[in-house]
């Protein structure tokens, strides 16, 4: 088994990858975490909010928290504005006491 113990401020990855389908009605994230967890890319909940914007969801199952002493799902929420190229993204712990890890980060597209 892999052991992987992120601290509380490194839920919110440096690099993340979002992979949108033709559509953009579907996508896929890696990053990090993702890789050593799951071996590559992951489905997400696309959610429609604007013109611009969508609204994704995933979710790490089983996850070591707390320096392995807890383990859990996070739960994550991001907003991609394709005008912006930006990405605003909540990490949610069920039983977290106080505010929960943030991040907005600058996109760089690419095609693929």
């Amino acid at each position: 088994m892999t052991t992987y113990a992120p601290l509380l401020e490194q839920w919110i990855p440096e690099t993340i990858t979002v992979e949108f389908g033709d559509s953009r009605a579907t996508a896929k994230v890696h990053d990090r975490l993702i890789g050593k967890r799951y071996g590559g890319q992951i489905n997400v909940t696309v959610k429609p909010r604007s013109a611009a914007t969508v609204k994704l969801f995933w979710t790490l199952e089983d996850v070591p928290r707390w320096k392995n002493t807890h383990r859990g799902n996070v739960f994550y929420e991001a907003m991609f504005n394709f005008k912006k190229n930006k990405l605003f993204m909540d990490v949610l712990f069920p039983g977290m006491h106080g505010p929960e890890p943030r991040g907005i980060g600058k996109c760089k597209l690419t095609d693929t």
